[in-house]
């Protein structure tokens, strides 16, 4: 392979560089030679390498092949590639909307239990303790706040959400009491207010993991201003996720791990092997249980784990698509082949008579052994009446 002459020159001149600077020294003339020999790498360096990056291309691509098979490369298997991690984001951006939904979907069931249980005393006009529940609508505590008289309470709060402020329309709320979380339906009756709460603690995300078939974990966010503008990033540790965008940082963090970690025997989840981490930010409003106003800078939000294997399958199940029925139940399997009738087959009607093959039509061989004795004897008595009428003009 031949070489130009820059090749050669910025070569020479490179490893002129390279050995001046090495025997250069600190004083008098060996410092000359020094600066002589870095001048000369710097002046050299690039020349070279450009230099030697076209012989290397050139010497890759000088025959037809190599050059055929780097052009497939670039424009058959690249655009793959990137068509390829674009549907993985897309499906990893769509497991994890989808799980996260289904999440929140489970837990505003509860919360609608709640409220339908608190809608139960809108009219009573006594107090009187709400009666004990299960399934969704179970609680673990209630208050009841009068507008005159004492107020009435158990549970962990006690009478503690007196400074919660309930609208007409009623209220869901995420509360928060010293380490401990609380989801929260109130309602205003004629007896007074209505709190029903139930513990958001790791027995309700067990709960909600075994309907939801994944991983749920409650999480309270809070959003720092920064004076620094970053570019924006994700960062997750087991437990908490970082979000920083230009002008303020989000983390997100359980709220039950402590809880978890003193457990004596680890409870595995649906989706321990999944791969789709999300987070979803529930519309609730987060409130202090004694002070009743908003945390500032933090809400409630949920974060899942599941696999797109999963998501998928719940999203479309066991169906088949098939011509010979194989996806379609064991009985529309049956009532399908059961409709289906033989090319030229016929099927007579109950409420056929015998009358109607007298009237001229030839009746089909065989037909007599198939009627009925009755049948018969209103074949004979017709044909002796039509005997009959027959006869008596000649008579």
């Amino acid at each position: 392979m031949t070489v130009t002459r820059t090749f050669r020159f910025s070569g020479l001149a490179l490893l002129a560089g390279i050995l001046l600077a090495n025997l250069g020294g600190e004083e008098g003339f060996a410092e000359l030679v020094k600066v002589v020999g870095v001048l000369a790498i710097v002046v050299a360096a690039p020349v070279f390498g450009v230099s030697a990056l076209r012989h290397l291309l050139r010497g890759l691509l000088w025959r037809v092949g190599s050059r055929l098979f780097v052009s497939y490369l670039l424009i058959g298997v690249l655009p793959l590639l990137l068509v390829a991690g674009l549907v993985s984001a897309a499906l990893y951006i769509l497991a994890g909307q989808s799980g996260a939904r289904r999440a929140e979907t489970r837990l505003l069931a509860r919360l609608d239990a709640l409220e339908a249980k608190a809608s139960e005393f809108a009219g009573r006009e006594r107090a009187r303790r709400p009666e004990a529940a299960t399934g969704s609508g179970s609680f673990d505590g209630w208050a009841l706040l009068p507008a005159s008289g004492a107020a009435e309470g158990d549970g962990p709060l006690g009478t503690l959400l007196s400074k919660i402020t309930v609208p007409e329309q009623g209220l869901r709320a995420f509360v928060q009491d010293a380490e401990k979380s609380y989801l929260l339906a109130a309602r205003q009756t004629k007896a007074g207010t209505l709190f029903l709460y139930r513990n958001a603690d790791a027995t309700l995300e067990d709960e909600l993991s075994t309907e939801a078939g994944l991983n749920v974990r409650f999480g309270l966010g809070k959003t720092e201003a920064k004076a620094e503008a970053k570019a924006s990033q994700v960062e997750g540790t087991k437990g908490s996720l970082t979000i920083t965008s230009p002008g303020r940082t989000t983390r997100v963090s359980t709220l039950n791990a402590d809880e978890r970690r003193a457990r004596a025997v680890k409870k595995p989840g649906p989706a321990d092997h999944g791969l789709v981490v999300w987070f979803l930010p529930l519309d609730l409003p987060a409130l202090d249980a004694t002070t009743g106003t908003p945390t500032k800078d933090e809400g409630a939000a949920l974060l899942v784990r599941t696999s797109m294997t999963a998501e998928f399958q719940r999203l479309f199940g066991e169906a088949k698509l098939s011509s010979s029925g194989e996806g379609l139940a064991p009985s529309q399997s049956r009532s399908s082949r059961g409709s289906a009738s033989p090319r030229g087959s016929s099927t007579s009607s109950p409420s056929s008579s015998p009358r109607s093959s007298s009237s001229g039509s030839p009746a089909p061989p065989g037909a007599s052994r198939t009627a009925s004795p009755r049948s018969r004897k209103g074949i004979s008595a017709s044909a002796r009446s039509s005997a009959g009428t027959t006869s008596s003009p000649a008579s």
